[in-house]
């Protein structure tokens, strides 16, 4: 589902967030000094950004041209951090390359179903041995779910802009079939608080072992 007009209008018209997500700061103990991180559909880039100050080596990817420019202006020439524009699923730049690390906060309930499919094993053929996938996803039991314009199974239209819920023994099943193993799952309030929001949130951690 393609959201571009939505994200360039919402990053032109909102200035970037300057501090990190919960979940960011969560998993910062799982993560090594020196070792490299793909930020899927970076957004503003404030996680990345805070990976980077930790010492890891970022590659940031978002479909959002008006954001990866702000990101690019920001860092200018400064060394171990890429942004890419361009579709975090299919691109080969992205997965000719191996890393250690895969990140994805709010991007897999953004699109279908047959996208994750193909997502998912490219993230698992890119990661080294031992590599960790983290997400963070809107599923079922989100306030929202079911509202706005129907658009495919456990899928919406709402606020202008597509969301897909992810049932969470769904995608832990996907992860286990394409080979990861799951070390953390968790779906709880209290992860993604906005302003008067606290939405249930899943939050998953996968390791690549063979």
């Amino acid at each position: 589902m393609n959201d571009l007009a939505y994200w360039n209008d919402y990053y032109n018209k909102n200035p970037p967030i300057s501090y990190p997500s919960n979940f960011a700061k969560s998993i910062l103990t799982y993560l090594q000094h020196g070792n490299h991180l793909v930020d899927l559909g970076c957004g503003n880039g404030r996680d990345s950004l805070f990976f980077l100050e930790n010492g890891i080596n970022v590659f940031g990817v978002d479909s959002c041209q008006i954001a990866i420019d702000s990101l690019k202006s920001i860092t200018g020439s400064r060394k171990n951090i890429e942004f890419l524009c361009d579709d975090f699923i299919n691109n080969s730049y992205i997965y000719n390359r191996k890393y250690d690390y895969f990140y994805s906060r709010f991007t897999i309930h953004s699109i279908t179903e047959d996208e994750e499919n193909i997502l998912l094993s490219n993230v698992f053929n890119s990661l080294n041995h031992g590599g960790l996938f983290f997400i963070e996803v809107r599923g079922i039991h989100d306030e929202i779910y079911g509202k706005g314009e129907p658009a495919g199974r456990n899928a919406y239209i709402y606020n202008e802009h597509f969301r897909r819920f992810i049932v969470n023994d769904e995608l832990i099943n996907a992860l286990v079939n394409k080979g990861f193993e799951v070390i953390y799952n968790e779906e709880s309030r209290g992860f993604a608080k906005y302003v008067n929001e606290d939405p249930l949130i899943i939050r998953i951690i996968a390791r690549k072992n063979n």
